[in-house]
């Protein structure tokens, strides 16, 4: 579709146009949620967290219990320092969806901003036992492990996500705190 293929060459606010307009035009109520959810990618792409948000609360006004409505508002959330709310999105998708594995990850990333040191290394390894081939597990452990003043262990674990994914730089060079 129009949106995807402007989304896919790079250009945002021609895909958010295009999506806007599938939006009045839709009569699919699944439709015009997945065209909001995109819509909040799109947005924090841009680093628009609050349109971003905004997008997905419309999304979950369409259908509360839509576990990629709850799993994106959580990670805008935290994408823009509010930690407290995202918690409570987290929990909302867990309800949802307990078998997921990312909701558990924004979980452990609050957790950890907000220093319940033990709660986010719980929530991780909740995390990185639904699903152990997700690099992105043993990044969020890292993290923790660094927090906690344990380099070694912090090294084999950014290890295993590189191992599962060894050509994603960012495994490489980034660090959360």
């Amino acid at each position: 579709n129009k949106a995807e293929t402007l989304t896919d060459i790079e250009k945002y606010d021609d895909a958010i146009t295009a999506y806007w307009k599938s939006i009045q035009y839709e009569d699919d109520e699944d439709n015009k949620k997945a065209a909001w959810i995109n819509i909040a990618v799109l947005c924090r792409q841009q680093d628009n967290f609050k349109r971003g948000l905004e997008c997905v609360e419309k999304a979950l006004d369409i259908d509360i219990s839509d576990y990629d409505g709850w799993h994106f508002k959580a990670s805008l959330l935290n994408d823009m320092n509010k930690h407290k709310q995202c918690l409570e999105a987290c929990s909302e998708a867990q309800k949802i969806d307990p078998e997921e594995s990312h909701s558990y990850l924004h979980e452990a990333e609050s957790h950890l901003e907000l220093g319940n040191l033990d709660k986010a290394t719980k929530a991780v390894n909740t995390a990185i036992g639904i699903n152990p081939n997700d690099p992105w597990g043993y990044w969020s452990n890292a993290n923790i492990l660094l927090v906690l003043d344990k380099k070694k262990d912090a090294l084999k674990s950014i290890d295993k996500a590189i191992k599962i994914d060894p050509t994603d730089s960012f495994f490489y060079t980034k660090a959360m705190i």
